[in-house]
């Protein structure tokens, strides 16, 4: 199994998403729970309920908490599994690549602000 395939199969038994276009569907997490842990006040991410931050990129506190949980994941995943080692940087490099692609995907499906400063109904988002 490849690298690439490790993280898709983390992603996958993590987040439960088979292709990156269902990620469309991925439910962000809430404000009510990225802000007090933003200012130290909250516990962050739920390990065994993973939620990106898909309003903003790889670098926020949320999301490097994110991929911290999903690198310790990782680590288990290859003891069990067996597979190749490697450092945590290109595990880290792998981790934030798919979550870009994902990333992505979600940011497609979103509702667009209009030129009458209304949003886009789901079926215009569609065509």
């Amino acid at each position: 199994m490849t690298c690439q395939a490790n993280v898709w199969e983390l992603f996958y038994t993590t987040l439960h998403f088979a292709k990156d276009d269902e990620y469309m569907l991925h439910v962000t997490a809430s404000h009510e729970a990225i802000s007090p842990f933003m200012h130290e006040a909250g516990t962050g991410p739920d390990p065994l309920k993973l939620h990106w931050d898909m309003t903003t990129t790889h670098n926020s506190k949320w999301n490097q908490k994110v991929i911290d949980i999903l690198c310790s994941q990782y680590t288990s995943m290859f003891e069990k599994n067996q597979w190749a080692l490697r450092s945590c940087q290109s595990i880290i490099h792998d981790i934030t690549k798919k979550f870009n692609q994902c990333r992505n995907s979600w940011r497609k499906a979103q509702p667009r602000m209009l030129n009458d400063s209304t949003r886009e109904t789901m079926q215009e988002v569609e065509d």
